[in-house]
């Protein structure tokens, strides 16, 4: 099953409780395609469970934006992050 989270990352669940975080596009925000234009995302890491991978998910978002942060700024902008998820769960439950 795949689940999407933004326009460049998706959550691949498969069997026995296996969450991989995947990139749908590249650093330039072009989607990753195979030889023959299907959807080719690149698997980033592996987690045991939907919380953990969330939580990776929003650390990784703001990595990805390579700002120059302080370490408060850094645990702002990963709250705000949680908030976001937060609030997705919510409004999907």
């Amino acid at each position: 099953m795949i689940i999407k989270l933004s326009s460049d990352y998706q959550i691949n669940v498969q069997a026995y409780r296996n969450w991989i975080l995947q990139r749908t596009t590249d650093a330039k925000g072009n989607v990753l395609l195979d030889a023959k234009g299907n959807l080719n995302p690149k698997s980033l890491l592996y987690f045991p469970d939907l919380k953990t991978l969330l939580r990776a998910y929003c650390e990784q978002e703001i990595i990805g934006s390579n700002e120059k942060l302080t370490l408060a700024e850094y645990l702002e902008k990963l709250k705000e992050e949680e908030s976001k998820i937060k609030k997705m769960l919510e409004k999907e439950l």
